[in-house]
């Protein structure tokens, strides 16, 4: 990238320069970023994301990076990275939190207030920027349940509040998937409980996953959307593609739903790998199953 928009950028915000996305993604793969910036708030990133318009570049919003996949090749422009966009504010009616916020924390820090509503989330490795867009979920539970209001940075715009009913979430849906926005902040409605029924609540989803889940390999999480009225690992593991391999991605022998970097993969063999899956589980239950993870090349 041009050395004086480098510097541009620069004295708005934190940058990396010609960075390996790999380090920043849990799926651990990825090539060079020209820029990845990094924001510590939300007139920063106004700033940033107003300049990459009027200069015409490329640029991808991401927060811990979770629930991608980036290209081997890398990304021509800048790799928004929300993550010390991390404020949480506790009042009366509400706890408002900032985008780049780990959602994992978030939970352990609202139950330092003996508030209850995040149990579910602890342990789901995204941020809470990613969790909105996603409608993240577990054991039940999903953050459309605890939302108030977004608020979202719309380019050429400004800053918008949408509301709940506005929001149009679904499994793994949301508006903001489907609209030219950026989630920054988001409003949570939870309710006074017990400490320490909250606590074991987050401690017991926290041994199930490490039970059930390989936690101790760089992934994406699941690695698919649930179909109607199925299980996607359920029909990959029926489809026999446990431990099936691409390169260095493995269909996880622990959870089929998961697709791991089990040895140096690179994006195109866990893409070659998912699209394996898909076709498969097509041929022998009629079922299409789609890929949860994001891909930005």
């Amino acid at each position: 990238m041009d050395h004086l928009i480098a510097e541009k950028i620069s004295s708005i915000c934190e940058i990396k320069e010609n960075y390996k996305l790999s380090n920043i993604s849990s799926f651990k793969i990825g090539g060079e970023a020209d820029i990845v910036a990094l924001p510590d708030s939300i007139d920063k990133l106004s700033s940033l994301v107003k300049f990459a318009e009027s200069h015409k570049i490329r640029y991808r919003v991401v927060g811990n990076a979770s629930n991608v996949l980036f290209s081997d090749e890398g990304f021509r422009g800048i790799i928004i990275k929300t993550s010390k966009m991390n404020k949480i504010y506790f009042r009366t009616n509400e706890t408002l939190v900032e985008a780049g916020v780990p959602v994992t924390k978030l939970a352990m820090e609202v139950s330092k207030y003996s508030m209850s509503g995040l149990e579910f989330a602890y342990g789901i490795p995204g941020s809470l920027g990613g969790a909105v867009y996603m409608n993240a979920g577990a054991f039940g539970g999903e953050f459309s349940n605890i939302i108030n209001y977004v608020n979202v940075l719309v380019p050429h715009k400004g800053i918008v509040t949408i509301e709940k009913k506005k929001c149009e979430f679904g499994y793994r849906d949301s508006w903001f998937q489907h609209n030219n926005c950026i989630i920054v902040a988001a409003s949570l409605s939870l309710t006074k409980g017990n400490k320490a029924e909250i606590d074991n609540k987050m401690n017991n989803y926290m041994f199930e996953r490490m039970e059930k889940q390989p936690l101790d390999k760089p992934s994406a999480g699941s690695a698919f959307k649930r179909p109607h009225n199925a299980f996607a690992g359920q029909l990959i593991e029926n489809a026999g593609l446990k431990g099936m391999t691409v390169g260095g991605a493995k269909v996880s022998e622990k959870h089929a739903g998961f697709i791991i970097n089990d040895n140096s993969a690179s994006s195109k063999d866990v893409m070659e790998l998912s699209e394996r899956v898909i076709e498969i589980v097509k041929e022998k239950f009629n079922v299409q199953l789609e890929r949860e993870f994001e891909y930005i090349d």
